[in-house]
């Protein structure tokens, strides 16, 4: 089973101090959540864009968003976490082009060469899932086993494919073989740097501006 790549989104000494200095304890916690919130958000578009740049997935596409996803701590001040799924994207997530004669071309990288499958087509389930299928190959003594002797309809075609069912979804790559795992966590790390500081910035030219001058 796959697994995650999970990068964690915290506040720094150097921030926390400055908002310190300027915030009460109730503000300070309302300005951390709400930096952390914000730059783990920012982060996992960054880390989506930085894909696609690569790729042949759109930063908002569905499936990429289902593969990169923000969560946080129940705890406060809260922590940010970026999950990246370690397993393979639907091949309908990038280019792909079906043909009769030919099956389905997909094209993974922007530039790169289309990926060819002979025996693949798209289709969408009941369930509304589009998705590129191919038929599962059958062992040899399907199509001469006891339910084909009985006459019951036989469900193997002379490729050695089932007629009807099941049928397999096809998987592209993973993401980190699409973008290196190091370029990936110098995106979160960069990301993360400017958006805390502009985020920090921000939260405490709200908060300064709720409070009253003080008259000498």
């Amino acid at each position: 089973m796959a697994g995650l790549f999970k990068a964690n989104i915290q506040m720094p000494d150097v921030q926390r101090r400055r908002l310190e200095d300027f915030l009460n304890p109730s503000q300070l916690m309302q300005a951390q959540n709400a930096i952390v919130h914000k730059v783990t958000k920012g982060v996992n578009v960054d880390v989506r864009r930085t894909i696609a740049e690569r790729t042949n997935i759109a930063a908002r596409s569905k499936y990429l968003t289902r593969a990169v996803k923000s969560r946080f701590s129940s705890a406060k001040p809260i922590e940010g976490f970026v999950d990246i799924y370690k397993g393979g994207i639907p091949l309908i997530a990038f280019g792909v082009k079906a043909s009769r004669t030919s099956g389905v071309t997909a094209t993974i990288l922007k530039g790169g060469p289309p990926w060819s499958l002979a025996h693949a087509f798209i289709a969408t389930m009941r369930s509304g899932h589009d998705g590129v299928f191919v038929r599962r190959r059958m062992g040899a003594g399907a199509a001469a086993g006891p339910a084909a002797r009985a006459g019951v309809k036989r469900m193997v075609t002379p490729s050695g494919f089932a007629e009807r069912t099941p049928i397999l979804e096809v998987f592209g790559p993973p993401i980190f073989k699409l973008v290196s795992e190091p370029e990936i966590k110098k995106t979160i790390e960069e990301s993360a740097k400017v958006r805390m500081q502009k985020e920090t910035e921000s939260q405490l030219s709200r908060f300064l501006k709720q409070q009253p001058i003080e008259e000498n």
